[in-house]
């Protein structure tokens, strides 16, 4: 069986929910019931993989900012050096 393979299957969910599905569909925000439940399993799925990594990507966006500031300041610093031997 190929993975992008469609199989059908059932699914239990509050009658609630099933109609504010079908007012999102019937809005044309989505094509049908199927693509609407596999468009949010997936954005669901990547939600739960980015909050797994969260503790993995923050510190390792701090130190990308800091490095990037670091290059700033050094620029900028530079930059006032040559400006003041210059006056």
């Amino acid at each position: 069986m190929r993975l992008d393979q469609k199989i059908r299957t059932g699914i239990c969910i509050s009658k609630s929910l099933l109609l504010e599905c079908d007012a999102y569909i019937k809005s044309g925000k989505a094509e049908n019931r199927s693509a609407l439940i596999e468009d949010a399993l997936r954005l669901y799925l990547a939600s739960r993989e980015l909050k797994d990594k969260q503790n993995l990507l923050v510190p390792e966006l701090a130190e990308c900012i800091a490095e990037a500031s670091d290059e700033g300041f050094t620029k900028i610093s530079k930059g006032l050096f040559r400006y003041a031997v210059e006056v």
